[in-house]
């Protein structure tokens, strides 16, 4: 019989569970010390150093060991008889690609359903929210739950925060991500950002943190992940208004990050097709570029909209932060000219300036126009204009 036939025989009223938590430095010592038959004196140096590069995880750390060893990087001294290792070498080593590989040759070998959920944990991340969880078990068919906990036996997983799982290791994270192919990457993206959507959409609309998580997930999938062209349409919205969340808590990278994969997920002839939504992301980019200095992004976003819009109304929000995108990056003379061209396609008379002013003068006017040019004011303008 063997060792594993052997534990599922046994009661678990007979059996203790014990959680393995990181060990400090001079646990690792000890372990070291040990496994090598040396003087902690003497292995302190090189467990600092292990311990440095497998944070303790004990796991990882027998990986780290086991590398180590079938490299060649310790040798026995017959002289001396003892262990005997380079320190300078094992410090500038690079583990990562070996110990990686030596993870992936030993995830291959999980029963299917941990190896299952081994890979769906590495495309959320490093951390697993409890919440998502069973969202995930459903959608898949599976008790991930008790699969998490059994990878948290295995040291793969752990779960000392009472609110999610966790990757014992980066590594780990990172040998079960690269275990799939490019296209099931993508794939499995998708099919966790749209379950996770369709909870949201279903039970709770305004839970937009687990929003957040369902949209990164639909947006790392992207749009080559999706068979229905419908599909797209929905992701494109989703976008927008986890972007208009960001754009509120003034998270303006994360905000110009859903916009940016909104316009990605419109399908071609989208501004004929879905004139208002292609709009509507459009100017939010533009704003949220703005916000971030982006210049280029500004232009070039605005450019697309100048392009497309059907009247002045649409282009108004646009230009704003074109101007004021040129204000912030000092170039002056270039924020008058985009003034002076908005006024006027207002319909408003404008001087011609025949000679460049001084920089002060300019410096003013800009300071004065740019300070009244709120939305409100474009807004007022533009139906002035009309009348």
């Amino acid at each position: 019989i063997n060792v594993n036939d052997w534990l599922q025989s046994l009661s678990e009223s007979t059996l203790e569970t014990i959680h393995l938590t990181n060990l400090n430095p001079e646990e690792v010592n000890r372990l070291v010390s040990g496994s090598l038959r040396t003087s902690p004196r003497l292995t302190r140096s090189l467990s600092t150093v292990l311990h440095s590069k497998s944070l303790g995880n004990p796991f990882f750390l027998r990986q780290t060991m086991e590398v180590l060893c079938k490299e060649g990087y310790f040798h026995f001294s017959l002289i001396e008889r003892k262990w005997k290792w380079d320190l300078d070498e094992i410090l500038d080593l690079r583990l990562d690609d070996n110990v990686v590989a030596l993870l992936t040759r030993q995830m291959s070998k999980l029963p299917e359903d941990l190896l299952i959920g081994l890979k769906a944990a590495s495309c959320i991340g490093n951390f697993i929210p409890y919440s998502i969880v069973g969202i995930l078990s459903k959608h898949l068919g599976l008790d991930l739950d008790a699969i998490f906990r059994s990878l948290v036996q295995r040291s793969y997983l752990t779960d000392n925060d009472s609110t999610r799982f966790r990757f014992a290791h980066d590594r780990i994270h990172q040998a079960a991500y690269t275990m799939m192919s490019k296209k099931q990457q993508r794939d499995d993206h998708m099919k966790i950002g749209l379950a996770i959507c369709r909870y949201v959409l279903e039970y709770n609309e305004n839970d937009y943190d687990m929003m957040f998580i369902g949209v990164n997930q639909l947006n790392q999938g992207g749009p080559d992940a999706l068979s229905d062209e419908r599909q797209h349409f929905t992701i494109a919205q989703l976008n927008l208004k986890a972007g208009q969340r960001a754009l509120a808590l003034t998270d303006f990278p994360s905000a110009f990050s859903f916009f940016d994969h909104g316009i990605k997920f419109l399908r071609p002839d989208y501004w004929k097709i879905h004139y208002q939504l292609s709009l509507t992301l459009f100017s939010a980019a533009v704003e949220s570029a703005c916000a971030l200095s982006d210049a280029t992004h500004v232009t070039s976003f605005t450019e697309v909209v100048l392009k497309h819009s059907q009247c002045l109304e649409d282009r108004l929000a646009v230009l704003y932060f074109a101007v004021k995108s040129l204000k912030k990056a000092k170039r002056l003379l270039a924020c008058r000219d985009g003034i002076l061209r908005v006024l006027e396609q207002m319909g408003e008379d404008t001087f011609n300036v025949l000679a460049t002013p001084p920089a002060e003068d300019i410096h003013n006017t800009n300071d004065l126009l740019t300070s009244t040019m709120t939305d409100d004011f474009f807004i007022h303008m533009c139906q002035c204009s009309q009348k």
